[in-house]
């Protein structure tokens, strides 16, 4: 294991030994989850933003951006 030293501002460290206590780690084991963390592959945030109710999307997209634009939808088509 590689050894590594950081230097943390106050409030940082403040908020560090809270969560040490609080969670009962070792401040070395929160900091290597939390880097753990941060550096694992994310998803993609888009990916299942829009549920397949259009699986043709991508070849009808005007067409159902046309249906959806309602005068309640707060969308106007540019003539």
């Amino acid at each position: 294991m590689e050894t590594l030293t950081i230097s943390l501002d106050d409030d940082l460290a403040i908020a560090l030994k809270k969560l040490t206590k609080k969670t009962k780690l070792p401040q070395e084991e929160l900091v290597r989850r939390a880097i753990a963390e941060y550096v694992a592959p994310q998803d993609d945030p888009l990916i299942g933003l829009f549920d397949l109710h259009y699986p043709d999307l991508a070849e009808k997209s005007e067409e159902i951006l046309r249906e959806a634009i309602t005068s309640h939808s707060g969308w106007t088509i540019k003539q």
